[in-house]
C-alpha cells in the first residue's frame, strides 16, 4: 500500500483509470517488485501495453533502484520494431 501522507509531489493521474487504449503504444504500465527464490531476493521491474498486454521492457537487478526503473523504459523505448511517434 502507497502512503500518500507525505510533503512530496504526486504525479496527476492522467489515465484516470481509463486501461483500454484504442492502439498500442499510447499507454504503457511499469511496476517494480520483488521475486522470491531459493538463493536470494532478485528486482523486477516491468513495462506493460495495456492494449495488447505485452511486455515491452524489463529489467531485474539485486536492488530496487531508480536505475532499474529507467532501464526497463529505456528498453520499452529503444526496441526492435517500435514505432516512433
Amino acid at each position: 500500500m502507497a502512503d500518500s501522507k507525505h510533503s512530496l509531489p504526486v504525479a496527476p493521474n492522467l489515465l484516470r483509470r481509463n486501461f483500454t487504449p484504442a492502439a498500442p503504444n499510447q499507454v504503457w504500465a511499469a511496476d517494480p517488485t520483488s521475486l522470491w527464490t531459493d538463493e536470494d531476493r532478485p528486482y523486477l521491474a516491468v513495462v506493460r501495453d495495456p492494449f495488447n498486454r505485452k511486455i515491452v521492457g524489463w529489467s531485474i537487478q539485486s536492488h530496487m533502484t531508480a536505475d532499474m526503473v529507467i532501464d526497463a523504459l529505456t528498453m520499452a523505448c529503444f526496441r526492435p520494431g517500435r514505432r516512433r511517434g
